[in-house]
């Protein structure tokens, strides 16, 4: 016959195992506390990318759905020239009118021309400085409103020809911000930069700068025959602009495809937007 002799179990840890456990938790605690915030930092410029791209591809698909031309536009700090804001915009469709009532002057070499509108609508109602006037088949740039009078408009280029009346008369619109829409803010310390200092500046087609899709989602703003705009996105707290992993959120204007992509050297960044090795594209 054989007996069994249970084994007796421990009733609990002894103090020196107790100590063991709190000395390792204490070290891997002191850890977290120092690598945590660099973690952090470190992908600080890409979740400011991750936004960016965001922002973007939400424009792409508002102007899909609308079956009309929707986008973006980046504004630029005067103080410094970098983006830090942006807003969603639209683009109103094309006004008609009737010939102009009256020119300032005779002379072809005048910039000033008076409109006719439907009674209560006034010019600034209809366009803004920016917007494009066509007159006879000739393009014109509107420079100033109401000068020197109501619905008169000042163009940044001479008149071609002094001929009255102009027709056909019609008022090529720029996009405008969408109607009660709040400013999107970027991350703190993340910017959108032109480019680096000391490097040549990627495309972008003004100070301010606006991406437009259509609705079968390529690029239609000016600036878009250049095949590609790159948002550098960087963070900006960097001693340089090429530490903290900036990203380059690049949009290929003939298909409207956004892409992000990493920075390859200080000698040339923007080596991967060409060699399409695109990350996350849209």
């Amino acid at each position: 016959m054989h007996t069994h002799q249970r084994a007796r179990g421990r009733a609990a840890f002894t103090l020196i195992e107790l100590l063991v456990v709190i000395s390792i938790i204490l070290v891997l605690a002191t850890l977290a506390v120092l690598i945590t915030p660099s973690i952090s930092n470190q992908a600080k410029a890409a979740r400011g990318a991750a936004q960016v791209q965001g922002i973007l591809f939400v424009a792409k698909q508002r102007a899909f759905r609308d079956r009309t031309a929707r986008g973006v536009q980046f504004l630029v700090d005067p103080a410094d020239f970098k983006i830090r804001t942006a807003v969603y915009v639209e683009q109103p469709p094309d006004y008609t009118l009737a010939s102009p009532s009256q020119i300032f002057s005779s002379i072809p070499a005048t910039k000033q021309i008076g409109l006719q509108f439907p009674a209560g609508v006034n010019v600034a109602d209809v366009c803004q400085v920016g917007d494009y006037l066509v007159l006879d088949r000739e393009v014109y740039q509107i420079g100033a409103l109401n000068n020197p009078n109501p619905n008169w408009v000042t163009l940044n280029q001479n008149l071609t020809q002094s001929a009255f009346p102009y027709t056909p008369c019609r008022i090529i619109r720029r996009p405008r911000p969408v109607e009660g829409e709040e400013m999107i803010q970027l991350p703190p310390d993340i910017i959108v930069d032109p480019a680096p200092p000391g490097l040549p500046a990627p495309p972008m087609p003004s100070p301010t700068f606006t991406v437009l899709f259509s609705p079968a989602g390529g690029c239609i703003q000016e600036g878009a025959e250049q095949g590609k705009f790159i948002l550098y996105v960087r963070d900006a707290s960097r001693d340089s602009p090429f530490e903290g992993q900036p990203t380059l959120i690049t949009v290929f204007t003939r298909t409207g495809a956004i892409g992000a992509f990493p920075v390859a050297d200080q000698i040339d960044p923007y080596q991967f937007t060409r060699s399409g090795r695109a990350t996350g594209g849209m």
